[in-house]
């Protein structure tokens, strides 16, 4: 060592850091009113052969209201964590799997915001007995690192 050397200590800094990819699906309508009713399905579809990493994670669902319910908007709902392959799949009217609770009587759009990267997404519309009215994919937003909670 050399004599005039001293030695300098730091706090230590991280490398790097690993952030959740989030992505975001729009579903610009959906009702549970006037004898209709919504299903909805997001995919993870992180499970696939092409070697893609799997992840898991919640959807934290938004809801919009059309401006018509009194309450205002419900309030947004966490999911249980979907695992790779795996769909949430709910009805407004009767909530579904992964402890999405029903949301009724509710009309207006819906933003999921998916806590892993490859979410799809799927909206039915049925009126009496079931009949489909109108089905559409929802409409991907993309990434959305920091993706502003409306609560904070």
């Amino acid at each position: 060592p050399d004599p005039h050397s001293q030695t300098v200590e730091t706090d230590p800094r991280a490398a790097f850091a690993i952030h959740a990819c989030p992505s975001a699906l729009l579903f610009p309508f959906v009702t549970n009113q006037g004898g209709l009713d919504t299903r909805i399905v997001v995919a993870n579809t992180s499970l696939d052969p092409f070697g893609t990493g799997t992840e898991r994670g919640t959807v934290k669902l938004y809801f919009f209201s059309n401006g018509e319910a009194e309450d205002g908007n419900p309030r947004p709902v966490v999911t249980q964590t979907i695992p790779a392959g795996k769909q949430l799949d709910f009805n407004l009217s009767t909530g579904g799997n992964f402890g999405m609770p029903p949301i009724p009587g509710f009309q207006g759009y819906i933003i999921a915001n998916a806590n892993f990267r490859y979410s799809h997404g799927f909206a039915l519309i049925s009126g009496p007995g079931g009949q489909a009215t109108a089905s559409y994919p929802a409409l991907r937003l993309g990434a959305r690192t920091g993706f502003p909670d409306p609560e904070a």
